[in-house]
């Protein structure tokens, strides 16, 4: 008994010490500054360079807008019609959805085929996409089902 008094003070210190030791600091560039800070990303050019000065960050949205939009075996506008002002949209095949439908996105101005020679970003039932999808950007969509709802978020500033 005794010994275990002379050292519970120590045992005390060696449990504190290494509680206080186990935080990890984050350098964020300025001192005193922990947690999460805003991320840039410059963009790619097809070339392999970057652009100069273009760059997506978080940014805050005035208006956010939720729709519905019924996507079938042909390509369609997703969603219909969009915000004006938008700065970025997030796409969902609905889990809501039955049987295991496939939708399949691009951005690009063209027309998505369900074929698997066609690029696209291509969602199962519950996959998510974000597009940094700008005023007038259009995003078509297909599914390898009739009546396959793709649900929308939209920000617009």
């Amino acid at each position: 008994m005794s010994t275990f008094k002379k050292l519970s003070p120590v045992l005390v210190l060696v449990i504190v010490g290494g509680i206080a030791l186990a935080q990890e600091m984050v350098d964020q560039g300025s001192p005193g500054k922990q947690g999460p800070w805003p991320v840039s990303m410059t963009t790619l050019l097809p070339d392999g360079g970057t652009s100069s000065g273009t760059a997506i960050t978080p940014q805050i949205c005035n208006t956010m807008a939720s729709k519905i939009t019924s996507v079938g075996v042909a390509a369609g506008a997703t969603p219909a019609t969009q915000l004006t002002a938008r700065r970025y949209v997030t796409l969902c095949n609905s889990l809501q959805n039955s049987g295991t439908p496939l939708v399949k996105c691009r951005s690009d101005g063209t027309a998505p085929v369900m074929a698997a020679t066609n690029i696209g970003d291509v969602m199962g039932v519950g996959d998510c996409i974000l597009y940094p999808a700008g005023d007038g950007t259009a995003i078509s969509c297909i599914a390898d089902a009739a009546a396959t709802y793709v649900t929308s978020w939209e920000c617009s500033g």
